[in-house]
């Protein structure tokens, strides 16, 4: 498993390529030094063994840097309302085919070719936070056909069942509450019991066109006046230079408590809650609802509409970085027959927490990364001089790249070799 994370972590399937390159050489390689190899395997033996092994199985190792990172603080970092973290969960797709599928396989048909696409797709929950533009992964749920027929392709049901199935799994570490965040989709009393049953709280997009019967009592309660409503008001700055000039926007808050979710006299009663933002000539800039199981008062009803609008981190800060920031978490690793692309994926996502917590904990790590620029960038330099130069361990190769930036001399490689 070491092998395939390696790839990862470095971001390059060719990294290996040079590294058995250098390993036929030299008799070792930064596979040894770095990631603990012995020796290098062929591709297929990778793929043969990976295929093996369930990704269930890498739930231990995702708990274990949580504890880390409640160890060195960084959990209470994420902290809001005192102890609780925004949980946000989100499906998407990570392995897609023409002609490659399996019984777990989703579909997804051109309605202008007819062309049948097959895909495997997961839920990526996060720990997420207003102020921080990190994000911290958790154990994925992978959404496949529980019926196990490869024709049938309704993934809003897969996708909220497989939550269903990541809320019975997901272990809180101890001193903390969770708030689990996600689209309209998941605002359903289906998906709101299954939270409220593993004691969390919930905060959930709720769009009117999916809501007809919560959004007939909201729009009666508006019509009568009775709506509470809070409303704040700022000046920003807009354009540069003579060209600047200020702008106010308005915030308006509204909310009401104790209405249901659907029709019934047994229907589950929710808390709901509106931000809208405008312009002084009145156009939109932002408008969304939301429904969550915490009573809004005027005092908290800004904090959870902005708990609300973090839920977008999920799709940028994590899904986007996971697709086009180096992880490439879409690119075909691998499908296999029974777990290869599962584990792949886990691997892939498990890699991008270590380089988070790096970016927490690691002083050499954290001070490259503000010296190289992008991700990218980073990680071009770091196999850049991997590639070539055998380290005796992480550590000095990072402090090698940090001498080799604060000096134009010639460095003596003998102490990090």
């Amino acid at each position: 498993m070491l092998t395939p994370l390696s790839m990862f972590y470095m971001q390059s399937p060719s990294w290996l390529s040079f590294q058995k390159k250098m390993e036929d050489s030299k008799g070792i390689s930064n596979m040894t030094t770095l990631f603990g190899v012995d020796k290098i395997p062929t591709d297929n033996l990778v793929r043969k063994v990976a295929d093996t092994i369930d990704p269930y199985k890498l739930q231990s190792v995702y708990d274990d840097i949580l504890k880390l990172a409640q160890v060195n603080g960084i959990l209470k970092e994420f902290t809001v309302m005192g102890n609780y973290l925004l949980v946000t969960l989100d499906g998407t797709y990570y392995h897609s085919s023409k002609t490659i599928k399996c019984n777990c396989c989703q579909t997804r048909t051109s309605k202008e070719t007819g062309e049948v696409l097959y895909l495997h797709s997961t839920i990526t929950p996060a720990i997420v936070h207003p102020a921080l533009k990190k994000v911290l992964p958790l154990m994925q749920e992978f959404i496949s056909n529980a019926d196990g027929d490869a024709t049938k392709s309704d993934k809003h049901d897969c996708e909220v069942n497989a939550a269903k199935r990541w809320l019975e799994k997901f272990q809180v570490l101890t001193g903390f509450k969770i708030v689990i965040m996600g689209d309209d989709l998941y605002a359903s009393e289906p998906m709101i019991k299954a939270t409220l049953a593993k004691h969390h709280s919930y905060i959930f997009i709720c769009k009117e066109d999916s809501h007809i019967v919560l959004y007939e009592y909201v729009n009666a309660i508006k019509n009568l006046g009775t709506m509470d409503t809070v409303t704040t008001q700022e000046t920003i700055k807009k354009g540069r230079g003579k060209k600047a000039y200020k702008s106010i926007v308005t915030t308006t808050y509204n909310y009401v408590n104790n209405v249901p979710i659907k029709s019934g006299e047994k229907a589950l009663n929710t808390n709901w809650c509106e931000i809208k933002i405008t312009n002084e000539d009145g156009k939109i800039l932002y408008h969304n609802c939301f429904v969550t199981d915490m009573e809004i008062t005027d005092k908290n009803v800004i904090d959870i509409a902005s708990y609300g609008r973090t839920r977008w981190k999920i799709e940028n800060e994590n899904n986007n970085t996971l697709k086009t920031k180096g992880y490439n978490l879409e690119h075909n690793f691998g499908h296999g027959d029974k777990y290869l692309s599962q584990t792949l994926c886990s691997l892939n996502i498990l890699t991008y927490l270590f380089h988070t917590i790096q970016e927490f904990v690691d002083e050499q790590y954290i001070y490259l990364r503000s010296l190289a620029g992008t991700r990218m960038e980073f990680f071009e330099e770091l196999r850049a001089v991997s590639t070539y130069i055998v380290f005796k361990n992480f550590e000095s190769m990072l402090a090698w790249m940090i001498k080799s930036r604060q000096t134009k001399k010639n460095i003596d490689l003998t102490p990090y070799i």
